[in-house]
């Protein structure tokens, strides 16, 4: 079966997805789209592409600069350490007062007690 752009599935690292074929470094994230692969087959891919192609230890840079997310210690750029920043690939975020995954500044309720932050006399207290 010829899959991608004539690709044997033999040496296609993702036969299931005609989006994709080639992964030079083995680390399960595809180089670059297909030539000829179209905008819905794309879209449709459950795949990222690769950000280093040819470093199996790194695939993604989320803040764009140039360190792999894996030694980045600031993965999204805030000035927050990931180790420290409850929302790590979120620049916009770093602390999430009540656990919910929705960072302060988006959350309408920061302690989790039921109260709109704006309804609540104290929003970060319990």
């Amino acid at each position: 079966m010829i899959t991608g752009p004539l690709l044997l599935d033999d040496i296609d690292s993702f036969p299931n997805d005609p989006a994709a074929s080639v992964d030079s470094d083995g680390d399960g994230y595809p180089d670059a789209w297909n030539t000829g692969a179209t905008e819905e087959q794309i879209a449709s891919s459950e795949l990222s592409l690769d950000v280093f192609p040819n470093y199996q230890f790194e695939w993604a840079d989320t803040d764009q600069d140039s360190v792999g997310n894996n030694a980045d210690n600031d993965d999204d750029g805030d000035g927050v350490l990931a180790t420290e920043d409850a929302l790590p690939l979120d620049a916009s975020e770093s602390i999430d007062t009540d656990g919910d995954g929705v960072g302060n500044n988006a959350d309408t309720d920061d302690d989790g007690d039921g109260f709109s932050d704006a309804e609540g006399t104290d929003p970060l207290g319990r």
